[in-house]
């Protein structure tokens, strides 16, 4: 009981100064990246760019930032597995013939794991987790369908659907 309750604040306490350290770099990081692929999406799906060398270049930026901020992600949400792994640890064991006093410890802390968000907060407004590269591909791909919707529907916007003859 010791052992777990020792490992899981000092997991904590890691990942909260690791989370202050680098809070800033993943802010700047994240969003610029997010960023600067949103705009790719965008240029790609105007209707002025034609498929030369530029247009490749964009891909090719535009994976790289998504590779880099899915593995930024999947590895700072590495630190958000651990600090639950005590979860895993307390479910494995055998807790047949445990007293009652140990059993109310152990739901104490299990309580204590499964409420407090654990992870690297950046700034109040999510922390991330390992469900994190998911919803970075899901607002991308959302993103990009708006934005080829709105694209589309560009070009009908200025034609006369009407006669217009006098």
């Amino acid at each position: 009981m010791f052992l777990c309750r020792h490992r899981y604040q000092s997991l904590c306490q890691i990942v909260v100064v690791f989370s202050q350290l680098t809070r800033g770099y993943v802010v700047v990081s994240f969003f610029f990246h997010m960023t600067s692929m949103f705009v790719s999406i965008f240029g790609v799906s105007s209707s002025t760019m034609s498929a030369d060398i530029a247009t490749y270049q964009v891909f090719a930026g535009m994976a790289f930032n998504l590779l880099l901020i899915l593995f930024l992600t999947a590895k700072w949400g590495l630190l958000h597995s651990a600090a639950h792994s005590v979860n895993q640890a307390v479910n494995n064991a055998s807790w047949d013939r445990k007293s009652k006093r140990l059993l109310q410890k152990m739901s104490l802390l299990l309580t204590q794991c499964c409420t407090t968000k654990v992870g690297i907060n950046v700034y109040g407004l999510f922390i991330i987790d390992t469900s994190t590269p998911l919803m970075v591909t899901g607002t991308l791909i959302t993103y990009g369908i708006v934005v080829l919707q709105f694209q589309l529907d560009k070009d009908s916007f200025n034609k006369c659907h009407y006669n217009a003859t006098i």
